[in-house]
């Protein structure tokens, strides 16, 4: 069938999960999509979000099923370890989604912004993710200054981000993030 091989194809791009908003969009109706996880043949991963390929191991599941159900995107150190500019990830999922938007039941740490612009949104390993530059802002607020000063070095060498976007952003930004970066970004470029 038609939708299977849809199915296979975007279970690969996104770590074996899909929402059921998309299994609707490839031509799956409720019934067999309850019937599936009745049967064990798919797995709830998140509210809305199944695992349809549940041999599959992957460590960003949690993760993308977070950032799926949520309809949000991988932030502060979830984002970071996905851009490579902290070593370890948190020990539960961090995600950022539209301020006005309540994600029930989401295993995860859930911010919320009013300020998520397009330039701010990119995709990492087919996960949405906050782009390094604004990862790093929203990071400045929930590590040390040292860490923060690793990871804003790993952006500007890696050509992730550069100093004069994160100042233009500390500069543009929410008042929030200016005031919980500021003191720390000084320091760094100090």
């Amino acid at each position: 069938m038609e939708h299977e091989l849809t199915l296979h194809r975007l279970a690969a791009r996104q770590h074996g999960l899909a929402s059921r908003n998309q299994l609707i969009k490839i031509g799956y109706t409720r019934h067999p999509i309850d019937t599936r996880v009745a049967n064990n043949q798919w797995r709830r991963a998140a509210p809305s979000v199944f695992d349809v390929a549940p041999a599959s191991v992957d460590p960003r599941r949690p993760l993308h099923a977070a950032v799926l159900a949520a309809r949000g995107l991988a932030s502060h150190r979830s984002a970071a370890f996905l851009l490579g500019l902290i070593d370890e990830p948190p020990s539960r999922p961090e995600i950022v989604v539209n301020g006005c938007v309540s994600p029930d039941g989401v295993d995860a740490r859930v911010y919320r912004s009013r300020t998520i612009e397009p330039r701010d949104r990119i995709l990492v390993d087919g996960i949405g993710c906050t782009s390094a530059t604004r990862t790093l802002l929203d990071l400045g607020a929930v590590v040390s200054t040292e860490v923060l000063a690793a990871a804003v070095s790993r952006s500007i060498v890696t050509r992730r981000s550069s100093v004069g976007k994160l100042l233009a952003c500390v500069d543009s930004g929410p008042l929030h993030i200016a005031t919980a970066v500021g003191t720390r970004a000084l320091a760094i470029f100090g």
